[in-house]
Formats: C-alpha cells, sequence, structure tokens
C-alpha cells in the first residue's frame, strides 16, 4: 500500500471524517514516511488513539515536507499526546499542528 506512489506531486491530503483507526494508519505513515511531496495533512475527526499518534510521530521523525498536520478531535489522551510531543522534537520542518487531547478522570 503506497498512498503517494501514483500521486508524487500531491501536496495536500485530507482524511478527515473517516472513521480512520490506529490499525488503519499504520499503512499511511509506511507511505508518508520518505515521501518528498505532501505539505498538508488533515486528520482530523477520525478515531485515532494513543497508538495511531506514536504511529504518526515515528513517521515525522523521518518526513521533512510535511508543514502542517491536523489531529483534532481524535482520541488522543496524554499518554499519547507526551509520547508524541517527545518524538516531535525530531521534526524541524512542521509549523503548524491542531490537536486535542482527552483527558479521562473519576474526580466529579
Amino acid at each position: 500500500f503506497n498512498l503517494l506512489e501514483d500521486a508524487p506531486e500531491l501536496r495536500i491530503l485530507d482524511l478527515s471524517w473517516n472513521m480512520i483507526r490506529d490499525y488503519d494508519i499504520r499503512p499511511i505513515c509506511n507511505s508518508l514516511k520518505n515521501n518528498q511531496s505532501l505539505e498538508r495533512l488533515d486528520l482530523m475527526m477520525n478515531g485515532l488513539g494513543n497508538q495511531g499518534a506514536i504511529l504518526i510521530a515515528n513517521m515525522l521523525s523521518n518526513n521533512d515536507t510535511l508543514i502542517e498536520l491536523d489531529l483534532s478531535n481524535n482520541r488522543i489522551e496524554k499518554d499519547g499526546a507526551d509520547i508524541f510531543a517527545s518524538k516531535l522534537e525530531m521534526n524541524r520542518r512542521l509549523k503548524k499542528l491542531w490537536v486535542r487531547i482527552y483527558i479521562y478522570t473519576n474526580e466529579l
């Protein structure tokens, strides 16, 4: 599965509202690791959780063209966001990141 093999000139990829889950994001990340054209990736309003965030962060450590990433309104929790942030330090190209984390608590 190489998402961008047939469209090397693709600059924006909008996959929002596609019910993409953690297990769905792996092939997408694999195709983006060495991509040299995509500048904006929109993954908002999917079902990505902590594992998906980690896979995306790993991809970003190898990708040097992505400038904007939208992960808002997914299911990323604090633990996933912390790991994502630590891995993101290796990426110097990303300029805009949209994300909302969910913090669950039993406190009222």
